[in-house]
C-alpha cells in the first residue's frame, strides 16, 4: 500500500507545479492583451509537441528504464540520446527560421519546456528512490521559486522573449548541475542506436497523445472566434493541470506496481489505491461544482465578468475530460507494464484521427468552446474502450484488473 507519508509530499509538489504552470498562463492572460495571448496559446502548445518530439518517448521509458537497470545509468544513457535529438531538432528549427519566420519567443518557449522535461527525470529518480520530501524541495526550487520571482515582470508586462529566456536559462543552469552529480557506479554501456531503436515504440505513443493538443489548438484557432479561442485556452490549461496531477501520482504507484509483477495480490491492492487516489479529486470537484452551482452561483454571478462565467460553464465538461482520462491512463500504465506498449501506440494513433474528425465537424456546427471538449470527452471514451478492450483480450492483465483468479503472493 501507499503510505499517507508518501502521498502528502506528492500532493505538495504536484501542487507547486500546477500554481506555476496554471499561474504563468492566468497571469500573462490577465495582463497582456489578448491579441499577444492568443498568440503565446498557439506558441507554447506548438513548443510544446516540439519539446515532446525532442524527448523521444523518455516521458515514459525513463520510469520502465527505471526498473530494469540501475538508476544513474538509466538517467546516462537517457541524456546521451536526448542530447543528440535536441541538436538535430534545433539544426533543423534553425533552417526554418533563417528560411520563413524567426521567433525568439517560441524558440525560448521550446528550449524552457525541453529543460522542463530533462528535469523532470530528475523528479521521478527521488519520487523511485522513495525520497518524497527531498522531490517536493526539488520541485519547489525548479517550479515555484522562478514563477514567484517571475511574477513582477509579468505584472509590469516585460517582454515575453526576455521572460522565458530567463526561465529556460534559469533551469538549464539547474539541469547542469544535477547531472553533473550523476555518477554512475556500475558500468552498463548501451550504444546511441540500440537506445534510438529502444525508444520508439514509446516515442509513438508520446508523440500522437501530445499531438492532441497541438491540433485541438489548430482548429479551434480556426473555427472559433477569439474570446472563444481564449476560453479554450483556458479549459486546454485545466485539463493538462489535472494531467500533472496524475504524472506526480503515477510517479509514485507505477514503481510499485512494476517491483511487484510477480505478486497478483500486491498489484491488484496498490491498482485500487491507485484508481481509488486517481479518481477522487475529479468526482469530487464535480460534486462540488454543482453544489457551488445550485446554491451559490446565483449570487456569485452577478458580480463576475462574462469571461470567467464562460470557463465556469466549461468547467465541468473539461472534470469529465480528466475523469475518462485518469482511467484511460491506469489502463495504459499496465498495457505497458505488461509489454502490450504497440497496442496502446496503434490505439492512440487512430483516436488521435477520430478526435480530428470529430473536433472538425463539432466545430463547423457548432463553433462554440465548450463544443471542442464535448469532443474531447467522445474521443476520451473511445480511447477507454480501445484499452478495455486490450485488457479482456489479454488474460494476464484481464485476471489482474478484474480478480478473475484468486490473488496469489
Amino acid at each position: 500500500m501507499v503510505k499517507h507519508s508518501a502521498l502528502i509530499p506528492s500532493a505538495l509538489s504536484t501542487g507547486v507545479k500546477t500554481v506555476s504552470n496554471i499561474g504563468i498562463f492566468v497571469l500573462i492572460g490577465h495582463f497582456y492583451d489578448n491579441v499577444l495571448f492568443s498568440q503565446y496559446i498557439y506558441m507554447v502548445t506548438l513548443a510544446t509537441f516540439l519539446a515532446f518530439v525532442t524527448d523521444f518517448g523518455y516521458a515514459t521509458k525513463i520510469i520502465v528504464d527505471f526498473t530494469a537497470k540501475p538508476i544513474s545509468v538509466a538517467l546516462k544513457n537517457s541524456f546521451y540520446t536526448r542530447f543528440l535529438v535536441l541538436a538535430v531538432i534545433l539544426a533543423l528549427v534553425s533552417i526554418v527560421f533563417i528560411g520563413f519566420y524567426f521567433s525568439w519567443l517560441f524558440l525560448f518557449l521550446f528550449l524552457n519546456v525541453v529543460f522542463s522535461y530533462w528535469l523532470e527525470s530528475f523528479s521521478f529518480k527521488l519520487r523511485f528512490e522513495g525520497k518524497y520530501w527531498s522531490e517536493f524541495i526539488y520541485s519547489s526550487w525548479v517550479n515555484f521559486l522562478p514563477f514567484i520571482c517571475l511574477i513582477y515582470f509579468i505584472y509590469t508586462k516585460a517582454n515575453l522573449e526576455w521572460i522565458f529566456m530567463m526561465l529556460s536559462a534559469f533551469k538549464l543552469i539547474t539541469f547542469i548541475f544535477f547531472y553533473s552529480r550523476v555518477k554512475v557506479t556500475e558500468h552498463n554501456e548501451v550504444s546511441i542506436k540500440s537506445e534510438i531503436n529502444d525508444c520508439f515504440k514509446f516515442f509513438l505513443d508520446s508523440v500522437t497523445l501530445n499531438a492532441q493538443p497541438l491540433l485541438q489548438v489548430y482548429l479551434a484557432k480556426i473555427f472559433l472566434d477569439p474570446p472563444a479561442f481564449v476560453v479554450f485556452g483556458y479549459a486546454q490549461k485545466i485539463i493538462q493541470a489535472f494531467n500533472t496531477l496524475f504524472s506526480a501520482l503515477n510517479n509514485v504507484f507505477y514503481p510499485k506496481l512494476a517491483r511487484n509483477l510477480e505478486s497478483r495480490m500486491d498489484i491488484l491492492r496498490n491498482l485500487k489505491s491507485f484508481a481509488i487516489t486517481v479518481n477522487s479529486f475529479p468526482i469530487l470537484l464535480l460534486l462540488f461544482f454543482f453544489v457551488f452551482q445550485y446554491a451559490i452561483s446565483p449570487v456569485f454571478f452577478v458580480d463576475l465578468s462574462l469571461f470567467y462565467q464562460s470557463i465556469l460553464t466549461i468547467l465541468p465538461y473539461c472534470l469529465i475530460v480528466v475523469f475518462i482520462r485518469f482511467n484511460s491512463a491506469i489502463l495504459g500504465s499496465l498495457l505497458t507494464l505488461f509489454g502490450r506498449q504497440k497496442f496502446r501506440a496503434t490505439a492512440n494513433v487512430i483516436v488521435l484521427f477520430v478526435e480530428i474528425g470529430l473536433l472538425s465537424l463539432f466545430l463547423k456546427l457548432f463553433p462554440k468552446s465548450e463544443v471542442v471538449v464535448q469532443a474531447l470527452i467522445a474521443s476520451s471514451l473511445l480511447l477507454l474502450v480501445g484499452y478495455l478492450w486490450a485488457i479482456k483480450n489479454d488474460k494476464n492483465i484481464f485476471s489482474v484488473v478484474f480478480n478473475t483468479k484468486k490473488a496469489k503472493s
